[in-house]
């Protein structure tokens, strides 16, 4: 009874787990990764053979939301394709470039530049010796991260209101290095927020340049049999926006949690690194760097490390499926005979019948670590749910409200962890 125990309590937890395997690799040297031996190659056409550790189930347990801002429609800013109109009398006008990322006040930030019409961009401002663009939150397409609404459903055309504000501190041109595939590497303050009212020449997220050279990074699409085709063409100009500043007393400040919430933050992110260990799974540095971090760090400083910490456990608990889904075949069709059990070093699991959609989540995940993207930390490839409580972060009207949207994702993971390790125990021999 106690094992049949177990194993109901492991299925409650199934159905929420599945809707958190898709994850985003993100590098930041204050996140350790675990290194166990369980790694391994894992390529759309080659996988070499090693251990593969055993990835468990979780539930997702929800608290109430102090504010589920990004769920309402008056936060988003539904695109169409139109003509140009004229901004209003004395209104800020700024060029936006959107993208799947999330920058905060008081943070820096690097972007790759590459489509003609951000090349166009960045030579229009170093032209007129203005600095600052917004970059709102948008839906982009997989698996490259491509910004191109015509190409996109109706309902994910659409920018988040709420934009960081960039400044860009420095720019070098990378054009001989990349043989031109890589115009400029910029680095960028985050300055403030503004809001997004609207658009003054939406065509230009829907219209492409064919006439131009193929850019072979980022031309990539999926089918959804999993084969790759070129994307034809570029966007040729980018967008301009009227905005308004937001007037936040603390957007550039060093305001910090109070003591309260500091040391309620501090246990929830000491129980995460805890299990981390214990589990191998990406982690912040240590426990007195946890410590120092929340009692000296601004909530946007907290909000980033949050943000990269997310995006290393999501990136690793898709590495661990991917390949925990293709051994499980391969293990299926050993034991059919129609695999050997002695798999040849070079052996080829495309060729061997990988199912269709099995090799196009190994095809998705190798794009995901490509570092070709505009943004390094962009998230192009995560669902929806996560960017959610980022967003709400990003929408938060002071540090207490921020406090407590921390204090929730904190919680909630610490709850996933609880819940992944309990079907791991429960699935595990006696």
């Amino acid at each position: 009874m106690r094992s049949h125990g177990r194993m109901f309590f492991a299925v409650v937890f199934v159905g929420a787990w599945v809707k958190q395997v898709l994850k985003r690799p993100c590098l930041d040297l204050f996140i350790k990764y675990g290194c166990g031996h369980g790694q391994s190659a894992l390529h759309f056409c080659g996988l070499r053979h090693q251990m593969i550790m055993r990835t468990s189930c979780a539930q997702r347990v929800h608290r109430p939301s102090i504010v589920r801002l990004c769920t309402s429609s008056f936060d988003w800013l539904h695109v169409e394709n139109g003509t140009s109109i004229e901004s209003s009398p004395d209104a800020v006008i700024l060029p936006a470039f959107p993208l799947t990322a999330i920058d905060w006040p008081g943070c820096t930030v690097e972007l790759r530049i590459i489509d003609p019409a951000y090349r166009k961009m960045y030579n229009d401002l170093l032209a007129s010796g203005a600095r600052r663009f917004i970059v709102p939150f948008t839906k982009t397409l997989l698996p490259d991260g491509r910004v191109r609404y015509a190409e996109m459903p109706l309902e994910d055309r659409r920018m988040f209101r709420i934009c960081p504000v960039l400044e860009f501190e420095s720019i070098k041109d990378r054009s001989k290095q990349t043989q031109d595939d890589v115009k400029y590497v910029v680095q960028h303050s985050v300055c403030g927020l503004a809001r997004l009212k609207r658009i003054l020449n939406p065509s230009a997220l829907f219209l492409l340049d064919t006439s131009g050279r193929e850019d072979p990074f980022r031309g990539d699409c999926a089918d959804p049999d999993g084969k790759v085709r070129h994307a034809q063409g570029n966007l040729g100009d980018y967008l301009r926006a009227e905005v308004e500043f937001l007037d936040d007393g603390d957007v550039l400040s060093g305001a910090n949690m109070t003591a309260d919430s500091a040391q309620r933050l501090i246990e929830l992110w000491t129980g995460i690194y805890e299990r981390s260990v214990q589990v191998g799974e990406p982690r912040m540095k240590s426990a007195d760097f946890i410590k120092e971090h929340v009692l000296t760090s601004s909530t946007w400083r907290l909000a980033e490390s949050w943000r990269n910490l997310k995006m290393a456990l999501w990136s690793h608990r898709d590495r661990i499926l991917v390949r925990r889904q293709a051994w499980d075949w391969i293990k299926k069709e050993q034991d059919a005979g129609r695999l050997p059990h002695d798999l040849p070093p070079d052996f080829n699991i495309k060729e061997a019948g990988l199912p269709q959609s099995l090799g196009r989540n190994s095809f998705l995940w190798s794009v995901r670590a490509r570092k070709w993207n505009a943004h390094p930390g962009g998230g192009h490839c995560l669902p929806g749910d996560f960017w959610d409580p980022m967003l709400r972060l990003l929408s938060a009207r002071n540090v207490q409200e921020r406090s407590e949207i921390l204090i929730d994702m904190a919680q909630e993971e610490i709850n996933l962890m609880y819940a992944r390790d309990a079907v791991r125990c429960a699935l595990s021999p006696e």
